[in-house]
């Protein structure tokens, strides 16, 4: 059975568990931490469809996970901003045409 939403932008503890559910769906589908600004986005647009009356929750994931991202702030690539070379590894530059 599906929750009625009230028109005030008030949303019940069930609506918000079923918001909660469908950001976390759509970040790990996009492959997204919950706390980057593209996770952020995602929520703000699940309450203002939901707001809007689209209160389906597979609607709503299937809906959101089409969005296109801003930032798209994937997790994969977070440790390679932030990775630091291991110490006692020497870089070594491979000259063209040496044998391996």
């Amino acid at each position: 059975m599906e929750a009625v939403h009230t028109h005030y932008s008030i949303f019940c503890p069930e609506e918000l568990q079923m918001l909660c559910r469908v950001v976390k769906k759509t970040c790990d589908w996009h492959g997204l931490g919950y706390g980057g600004q593209d996770a952020k986005d995602i929520a703000t647009l699940a309450m203002s469809l939901f707001a809007s009356g689209q209160i389906n929750e597979e609607f709503l994931f299937k809906r959101l996970r089409r969005e296109p991202l801003v930032r798209r702030t994937h997790r994969a690539f977070a440790d390679l901003a932030t990775s630091q070379r291991r110490p006692g590894r020497r870089m070594v530059k491979r000259l063209q045409g040496a044998a391996h």
